[in-house]
């Protein structure tokens, strides 16, 4: 993959988002490296809504928070840069506040519970960042990187949700499964009492998880590539 196919794949990724409500108004940042540079990210620019972002327009930035190019948003300076900078797996970062995701860092418990199915993909690979420290700048950002550490995902205590990948496809499965195990537990914890899992079969079902996923989230990517050229194919421009 060149820049070039980068950038319309994270374009791609931005008018998703929108189709599946992970959005808020002009907030949240999706980010990932330029393909053969370590020091270099592309992510959305200040001021676009996720419907309107395209391949030309993304910022770049340098993972010591530097703008390169474009209007960068300050706070996803603030957040993406330390995180590409110090964890390994972070080639891609996708920070939202998507609905059911948020609702659950709101409870007093902070937890995805292994209670269904798609939940158990992600079994011991999500941090949970207990503290909020409002808007954050690069100093947060660290922070929030040595929380992340080398998790997958992360939920951030009053705030949203943030997914790291070496691949976008990657990235972004996680990103729309985490909605969706998110979404059956809160309307589950509403019926009552959650019925537990057998742990044997939790065990079980998240190392079959682990070694079909990169596969799946590919074929799953490429298909959601496909809707999106059909319906808005100017995320290429």
């Amino acid at each position: 993959m060149d820049e070039r196919e980068a950038r319309v794949e994270l374009a791609a990724a931005f008018r998703l988002a929108v189709m599946f409500d992970f959005h808020e108004g002009i907030s949240n940042h999706f980010s990932m490296l330029i393909p053969g540079r370590e020091d270099r990210f592309l992510i959305n620019p200040l001021g676009l809504h996720f419907s309107e972002v395209t391949a030309s327009s993304l910022a770049v930035v340098d993972i010591e928070g530097t703008p390169i190019s474009g209007t960068a948003p300050p706070t996803g300076i603030g957040i993406h840069s330390p995180i590409h900078r110090l964890c390994a797996q972070a080639g891609v970062v996708l920070h939202t506040h998507q609905p059911w995701s948020t609702a659950l860092a709101m409870k007093d418990e902070l937890e995805l519970v292994p209670i269904s199915q798609t939940s158990l993909q992600f079994v011991g690979r999500i941090a949970y960042d207990e503290e909020y420290h409002g808007l954050a700048d690069l100093n947060e950002g660290e922070r929030l990187a040595k929380v992340l550490g080398e998790h997958d995902v992360m939920l951030m205590r009053h705030h949203g949700v943030l997914v790291a990948g070496t691949e976008l496809s990657s990235a972004f499965d996680d990103l729309y499964m985490l909605e969706k195990a998110a979404e059956l537990q809160v309307l589950a914890s509403g019926l009552g009492t959650l019925t537990p899992i057998d742990p044997e079969v939790i065990e079980a079902t998240r190392e079959e998880f682990s070694s079909g996923m990169a596969g799946w989230a590919r074929l799953h990517w490429a298909a959601l590539l496909r809707m999106v050229e059909r319906t808005q194919p100017d995320f290429r421009d």
